[in-house]
């Protein structure tokens, strides 16, 4: 089989072209005739750079073979991965993806880049690049400030990646701020930027990373409020504090863009997650919202409700690992309100209340819910200690339920009477599509007698045990 039945065969966002170092000309030689064949159909491809050492490879062979890519056809994104940019190696290929008319035609004078002329024009007006990524990557101060300077220009990137590259530290607000006025990036991962850093991470000598932080985090609540293109944005594992969950929650409040917000791992406590409830009051475009691992407790869980009751435009709500009780002698009152709010919402048709520990009160007041709910489609409710009467509680309401599509029930200790109940119900139900029961204390025997069962259900095309 040739090149041209090979890529007939791929589709056009799965194809990647890898560089790993140890390959290059290799890769070089089998590329260029996939290349001139896309130009010739003019079609794009997505690059991933990829490199597992720790040291730069030698710049020049780099921006050789982006040089190559860019002349035979279309760039739409770029991944690199486990690089280091530093120094005037990190600036000057930076400089060579962006290349606006603020940088030079020509790498930093250094005897070891004069032979190489910058061509490459990714960040040009005329530039076919939509995807940047930078994840897991260490960029220095020079780094950052360069491709912060090439934002505030850039005019045809949509979609930006930079997880993982501690940009909380030395002058990453400044790559936030540029976003504040960009009209183009419509989707921005920051997340696992600012993880590690708890209350107690930084001592008094750490006095200018602390400031550093606390600029990041004012200036990513900034860009929510001034930026007007932004459709998704990820902020997981950002450890937002008190004073700037507070600012957030503000300019959540005059956004009109977000539709889909990842606030998940954060460790907002009840405090942040009431704050970012009473914002749900006022905003009108997030569909998706995600809030797991924030440890929301009780009063979390109940200002949840609250904003639930009255939000018409939330469609997706992940709730997962927040505990509205800390433990199984705790007040279920949490995902009961929760469960009452669904009665009033018109608008949820997917909701993950994974890791809650919601017992069997809580088990029986979502039963209650799926009685007459008819907007949800999937329900997650893993791990949360149901057992056996959680779990006839929720068979009963399979029985009448005519929406529900999808249901997680792992890992809460039904063993065979409670799953019995579950399959019991399912032979009656004619909507779910794909049920989780595994991890529930069955033995090899059950879990053949369970799926022998279900066959005479005939919607239900996946079935885990």
């Amino acid at each position: 089989m040739n090149i041209r039945d090979i890529i007939e065969k791929i589709s056009y966002d799965a194809l990647t072209i890898l560089i790993p170092e140890k390959q290059t000309i290799m890769m070089y030689r089998v590329s260029k005739e996939i290349h001139n064949y896309l130009q010739s159909v003019k079609l794009g491809i997505h690059v991933k750079i990829s490199k597992i050492s720790n040291k730069f490879p030698d710049i020049s062979i780099l921006l050789n073979k982006l040089e190559e890519l860019n002349k035979n056809t279309l760039i739409r994104s770029i991944s690199f991965t486990g690089y280091h940019f530093e120094g005037v190696t990190g600036e000057a290929i930076i400089k060579e993806l962006f290349n606006d008319s603020q940088f030079t035609n020509c790498l930093e004078a250094n005897s070891r880049y004069t032979s190489h002329v910058c061509t490459v024009s990714f960040g040009s007006s005329n530039s076919t690049m939509t995807s940047l990524d930078f994840s897991y990557n260490k960029l220095d101060a020079n780094a950052r400030h360069t491709i912060a300077k090439a934002l505030c220009v850039n005019t045809t990137l949509k979609v930006l990646v930079f997880r993982n590259i501690e940009l909380e530290k030395s002058r990453g607000y400044e790559i936030i701020n540029a976003l504040c006025n960009n009209k183009t990036i419509t989707s921005l991962d920051i997340g696992w930027n600012n993880v590690y850093a708890t209350e107690n991470y930084y001592t008094d000598a750490d006095y200018e990373v602390v400031m550093n932080i606390k600029k990041y985090l004012i200036a990513i609540a900034n860009m929510i409020k001034e930026n007007s293109t932004i459709v998704k944005l990820n902020l997981d594992s950002n450890n937002i504090g008190e004073y700037e969950i507070h600012e957030f929650a503000k300019a959540l409040c005059v956004n009109t863009t977000i539709t889909n917000l990842n606030l998940s791992k954060n460790n907002l406590k009840e405090n942040g997650i009431q704050k970012i409830a009473k914002a749900l009051y006022l905003n009108t475009t997030i569909s998706t919202l995600k809030l797991s691992n924030n440890w929301s407790g009780e009063k979390g869980a109940l200002a949840i409700a609250d904003a639930l009751r009255v939000n018409t435009t939330l469609t997706s709500v992940d709730l997962s690992h927040n505990y509205f009780r800390r433990n199984s002698f705790s007040s279920e009152i949490g995902i009961i309100t929760i469960a009452d709010a669904l009665r009033v919402n018109k608008t949820i048709t997917e909701l993950d209340l994974e890791h809650n520990k919601i017992g069997l009160n809580g088990a029986l007041e979502l039963s209650k819910v799926l009685h007459v709910n008819k907007t949800l489609k999937i329900l997650s409710l893993e791990h949360n200690k149901l057992r056996e009467n959680g779990a006839r509680a929720i068979a009963e309401a399979l029985y009448v339920n005519t929406t529900l599509k999808v249901l997680n029930l792992s890992n809460n200790k039904f063993e065979k009477y409670g799953v019995d109940a579950i399959v019991d119900a399912l032979r009656n139900n004619n909507t779910i599509i794909s049920l989780d029961l595994g991890c529930n204390d069955l033995s090899k025997n059950e879990k053949k007698q369970v799926s022998n069962a279900l066959r005479e259900n005939h919607t239900l095309t996946e079935l885990f045990v």
